[in-house]
This record gives C-alpha cells, structure tokens and sequence, in this order.
C-alpha cells in the first residue's frame, strides 16, 4: 500500500510503499535534499479504531459540578504553591485560561 509524506524541511509530497517503513530516504527535491525516516503505518490506528471513551458524560449535572470543582480545587492547590496568598488572582487565572484569554501576572 502506498502512503504519502511530507519532508519537514520544504514540504514536498512524496509516495512511498509502506513496506520501506523505518528506512531513510532523500527528499527527492533538489534544493533540499533532508533525510526522512518513513513512518510506519498501522491501520489500527486510523480513524476507524473506537474513540477513547471518557466518563465525563456519565451521571448527573450535580455529580459531574462536584468532580469539576475537586479538580478545580486541586489545580488552585498547585498553583497556590508558587502564586502563595492570593487566591484571588489564582481564581482569575483561571477564568483567563479556560476562557482562551489573556493573562498578564505581575508581582512584586
């Protein structure tokens, strides 16, 4: 079976058979000249394999506010380790990352 890779370097796309997985080949491109190494390919692992499932869906919006507030708890307990005595600014830290803000932290 054939596959199709990418040199890192220039981008050119390359065909190869999957039998030459592992060995070292040369971009074919002339200015670039990288060696790659061909991946292997398993076919377990397309996008046909089961996705992982999670337990996050399982049981009641009271269980699953429960769970994300021990987690949260023990994020804040590490953060706080090297962020000592302000809880305040813990709590807005958060609220930046998880709202995909930004956060500038300053201190003294």
């Amino acid at each position: 079976m054939e596959m199709v890779i990418k040199c890192p370097a220039c981008t050119t796309e390359l065909s190869v058979d999957d039998a030459a997985a592992g060995s070292q080949i040369k971009c074919p491109d002339p200015n670039c000249g990288t060696l790659l190494v061909v991946p292997s390919f398993s076919p377990q692992s397309t996008a046909s394999s089961s996705p992982v499932s999670t337990n996050y869906s399982s049981g009641s919006d009271e269980e699953l506010a429960c769970k994300i507030a021990r987690m949260y708890d023990k994020m804040a307990k590490e953060v706080g380790k090297a962020i000592v005595g302000q809880q305040e600014v813990i709590e807005q830290l958060f609220i930046a990352v998880f709202a995909r803000s930004h956060c500038l932290l300053e201190g003294v």
